[in-house]
């Protein structure tokens, strides 16, 4: 980021200094009067800040009386002239000052402010020096270890507006006394406050609390007691602070619908809690910001109550998601009172872990406006039986079904060309895995997939897109062998032939011929990995226009006894006739010299590696 450098001097009432000051204060105003640009240009970076020759000025320029006072400070601002060799985010309205004498340090900013190291703040230098911040409006974040080490410290007001207090952002701050947290803020990092020791809490029971004037409790920083047999929560507090209650004995516990996010290992060691009682509904427990698995109150195996039907509590049983939002991560990790969840239109994503652990669940019915389901979002639901997913589900991430083995069925509300451009992460996060059946269609009208179909209008399926659907009984495409050869599949696991192989081919008269005996025409240039992985296939003719037969594009064919390779092929990749153990005779339209200039991946990309006594005839003595 180009800024000013600058650095400090001692003022001296010496007649030759004055005379400059007052000579660089004509310029500058000379230069404004001409409709030049008064912010002074850098030849240097943040690094560069000490070595300036130059001494920073505030926004009007001081008068020889105010010389002195002024040069106390030091102003950061935007160099415009260089805007575009930066990132915006970066330089947009951005300037501080920094008073030697009082030590406050003003910061005026809009947007998001930048996270740091220990050693790239721009007020590094002045750290040791800081007694007070004051950041102006428009700050909506306050950057990781903004003002970490600040060992001067002693009092910081947050402006309304910042949502977010990131990382260390006040670490070991050692005096720092007092900080005014606005009702704004949605989250809080861990580690944001650690080392402050000397902060002011404001008490109530067994809590102790930061806030603001209007909200003494906005912020649970952390029990006075932990051996205590019940904790209450004031029902003005929007956030539980990291660790804040971990290693409680308390059994239970109630959170108001003014909780927005609770901080890492809050509930950590909490191993007696096994119910929660939420004064809200559904909708506003799935909004609630959970930095990780242990903010949760659930996480350790609990049963969840929403808000009362008239004098009693509400389990967590049957339940429906209608949010117009997230279900964000961790909602309902460990909770053990689910049984079925149907999530409506307007819910867009399944957070990570959403429902780890959730031991009763047994079946679950994603609607059609979920687009990504996160990492683990169901992992170890282990008496999950059933789960319809909705037509709009593009991604599916790491392990989101692993330990789900009680699966017995997959519904998806759509039709396999949909089903072929999910993406899954690892195997585990297709839950074919252990289901083994897939059902397209809508509710009402599912049919299992065994005699799968695929338009010509498919040219890609994704990786693990048919991972163990072991019902399938053979694949019918609805275009030619040439544009089955086209098709990108993310890995032998999304090729249906790998568990049906039988391959059926459209012909012109609408007619299905089974494809045993596969001529590849000419105008095929590659057959694509994985083409033809477990196919029944017994012979196929490579066309002379294949250059590069693809990694395990026969990996499998356990039926092919012969194969013949076209003239013009090149490369033969990994594994291209792996396990093809019944290959008896390979036919090459070249000579020896020609056969030996092709590249083999590995042995098992070599065809006459296949299976014992496999003959290789060339074209000089094909018969």
């Amino acid at each position: 980021m180009p800024i000013f450098r600058h650095e400090r001097i001692g003022m001296k009432k010496k007649f030759m200094l004055i005379l400059v000051s007052v000579i660089l204060v004509t310029c500058l105003l000379f230069s404004v009067a001409c409709g030049g640009d008064n912010t002074p240009s850098s030849s240097g970076n943040a690094n560069d800040a000490s070595n300036s020759g130059t001494e920073s000025t505030t926004a009007s320029a001081p008068s020889q009386s105010d010389t002195e006072s002024a040069t106390a400070s030091v102003l950061l601002q935007n160099d415009t002239a260089n805007a575009t060799a930066s990132t915006p985010s970066q330089i947009d309205n951005k300037d501080w000052t920094f008073d030697t004498e009082s030590g406050k340090l003003v910061i005026k900013y809009t947007g998001n402010m930048a996270d740091y190291s220990e050693v790239n703040c721009p007020w590094q230098e002045y750290k040791n020096n800081i007694k007070s911040v004051e950041i102006a409006d428009g700050v909506t974040s306050i950057g990781a270890a903004a003002f970490k080490d600040c060992a001067s410290l002693t009092s910081i007001t947050v402006p309304d507006g910042v949502k977010r207090i990131e990382g260390d952002a006040f670490k070991d701050c050692a005096l720092l006394t007092n900080i005014n947290i606005p009702d704004s803020v949605e989250s809080i990092h861990m580690d944001a406050f650690w080392g402050c020791n000397k902060l002011q809490y404001n008490e109530i029971e067994n809590g102790c609390y930061l806030g603001n004037e209007n909200n003494p409790y906005l912020v649970l920083i952390k029990a006075k007691s932990t051996d205590v047999a019940s904790f209450n929560i004031h029902n003005d507090t929007r956030i539980i602070y990291a660790s804040a209650l971990s290693g409680m004995s308390i059994t239970s516990i109630e959170l108001s619908q003014n909780i927005k996010s609770i901080g890492a290992y809050a509930f950590s060691e909490d191993e007696s809690l096994d119910k929660v009682y939420y004064d809200g509904d559904i909708g506003g427990w799935v909004n609630i910001y959970f930095e990780e698995v242990n903010a949760n109150p659930l996480y350790k195996g609990a049963e969840l109550y929403t808000e009362k039907d008239g004098e009693n509590d509400i389990l967590a049983e049957n339940i429906v998601i209608d949010t117009l939002n997230e279900i964000k991560a961790n909602a309902f990790i460990g909770c053990t009172s689910l049984t079925s969840v149907t999530i409506t239109d307007g819910v867009t994503n399944i957070g990570d872990d959403a429902f780890n652990g959730c031991t009763s669940l047994t079946s679950i019915k994603i609607g059609n406006s979920v687009t990504g389901i996160g990492k683990f979002a169901f992992k170890g639901c282990t008496s999950l039986e059933s789960v319809t997913i909705g037509n709009n589900v593009t991604s599916m991430e790491t392990s989101a079904f692993l330990g789900c083995t009680e699966l017995t069925e997959v519904k998806y509300d759509g039709n396999i060309a949909g089903w072929c451009n999910i993406t899954f992460d690892t195997m585990e996060a297709n839950p074919l895995y252990y289901a083994h059946k897939l059902y397209t269609g809508v509710e009402g009208k599912y049919e299992l997939v065994e005699n799968i179909r695929i338009p010509s209008s498919v040219t890609e399926i994704k990786a693990f897109a048919f991972c163990e659907c072991t019902s399938l009984k053979s694949v019918y495409y609805e275009g030619d062998i040439a544009g089955w050869c086209n098709i990108t599949f993310g890995n032998g696991f999304s090729n249906p032939l790998m568990y049906a192989r039988d391959l059926y081919i459209k012909k012109i008269n609408d007619e299905w011929t089974k494809a045993e005996n596969i001529d590849i025409p000419d105008k095929v240039t590659e057959i694509k990995s994985f083409a033809f992985y477990g196919c029944s296939v017994t012979t196929v003719k490579i066309g002379n226009g294949v250059k590069i037969i693809g990694k395990s594009a026969f990996s499998g064919c356990k039926s092919l006894i012969s194969v013949t390779i076209g003239q013009n092929v090149m490369s033969i990749e990994n594994n291209a006739f792996k396990n093809c153990e019944s290959l008896k005779t390979v036919n090459y339209g070249r000579d020896e010299a020609s056969w030996e200039n092709i590249t083999f991946g590995n042995d098992d990309a070599n065809p006459l590696k296949a299976a014992e006594g496999v003959e290789l005839y060339y074209k000089s003595n094909n018969n």
